[in-house]
């Protein structure tokens, strides 16, 4: 399910966006698009798309200016109800290999280029590869949302009470300098993340919102830059694995299954700390090097204290972005379970 405004898409953007978008799909295909109704917190709005000839096909809007296929897969692996108007999604600009991956997963779009798919019972249009408009350019991400900030983040979304700890502490356990905080701190600041309270307090807000960035950005900027590279071991080696003694913590499918029950790994996934850490588990497991293998190793960036009290378990909030950033559907499902039971409770909350 696909949710209302993001917020880096103000209403003043989202309306000109969807004016430019209904205009450039009414020049490439006849048809019109009718706002009916206003966003309320399910939705931007209802739209009636009309045309010479069609029947009238209802649509729920969703206004993403700058959407990323994570955030796509974050926000859709939920189903809207069947008895719900489908989502529209209406975008500034949809790339071809993105509408491409739209398109396979049967989600309508539109944008400011006149790019579009649309398929309902009775209407099917699929307009992709127009240029971007002239006013379109790439955002570059916020301070915050490069990859010292987004571990700067983690601290605070794994546990929001730490926006009031100093700056050397959140730097320990973020892994990061402490003039990097500073800014990081601010950046949020701006972005309405962080205020001020009473008694020299900070507070984080709209957690789920920043949830959803810190995602998009852990996923295509933080993660790759965290890997050591894919192994293979034996079928299902980890059900017999022992890490005491190693630096090591499961995550991504095997602690998601151990948190919630509800899976079945395919996958290892494992975060280590320590120079000698790999080279140790590669002979204790007999895992060699395999692009396609059925492990995965990266590097721990928070410290240690963070670990959750499952004993051998990245912290639920990693396990989760874990999930996310795999794609697999088994995964996505299992994710928002994992939300649910042990993170909805605090992120949910402003």
């Amino acid at each position: 399910m696909l949710n209302n405004m993001t917020a880096n898409t103000t209403r003043t953007d989202g309306e000109h966006i969807l004016a430019e978008a209904r205009e450039k799909l009414r020049e490439h295909t006849g048809l019109d698009l009718h706002p009916v109704a206003h966003q309320d917190d399910e939705n931007d709005g209802l739209a009636r798309l009309t045309g010479q000839g069609s029947a009238a096909h209802l649509f729920r809007i969703a206004l993403k200016r700058r959407p990323t296929q994570t955030g796509l897969l974050l926000e859709t692996h939920q189903e809207s109800p069947s008895n719900r108007p489908p989502t529209l999604l209406v975008s500034e600009y949809i790339p071809p290999p993105m509408a491409g991956h739209l398109r396979d997963r049967g989600i309508n779009f539109m944008d400011c280029a006149g790019n579009a798919h649309l398929k309902t019972p009775g209407l099917f249009v699929f307009i992709s590869g127009n240029r971007p408009p002239p006013s379109w350019r790439r955002d570059t991400p916020v301070r915050a949302f490069q990859r010292t900030g987004l571990q700067v983040i983690f601290v605070l979304l794994a546990d929001p009470a730490r926006v009031n700890a100093s700056h050397r502490e959140l730097a320990k356990l973020a892994g990061v300098s402490t003039g990097s905080v500073v800014y990081i701190l601010d950046d949020l600041r701006d972005l309405g993340h962080v205020v001020s309270r009473p008694g020299n307090r900070r507070h984080l807000r709209e957690r789920r919102a920043l949830l959803e960035r810190w995602i998009e950005g852990y996923a295509e900027r933080l993660r790759p830059r965290l890997s050591l590279g894919r192994f293979r071991g034996a079928e299902r080696w980890w059900e017999q694995a022992d890490l005491q003694g190693l630096e090591a913590r499961w995550g991504g499918e095997i602690a998601a299954a151990r948190l919630t029950d509800h899976l079945q790994p395919a996958l290892a996934t494992l975060y280590l700390r320590g120079r000698e850490t790999g080279a140790r588990l590669q002979v204790q497991c007999r895992l060699r090097r395999d692009s396609q293998g059925n492990t995965e190793l990266l590097r721990s960036f928070w410290d240690a204290t963070l670990d959750t009290a499952d004993g051998d378990l990245v912290p639920p909030l990693i396990a989760y972005a874990d999930l996310i950033a795999s794609g697999d559907s088994r995964n996505l499902e299992t994710a928002n379970l994992l939300y649910e039971q042990r993170l909805a409770g605090y992120l949910d909350r402003d």
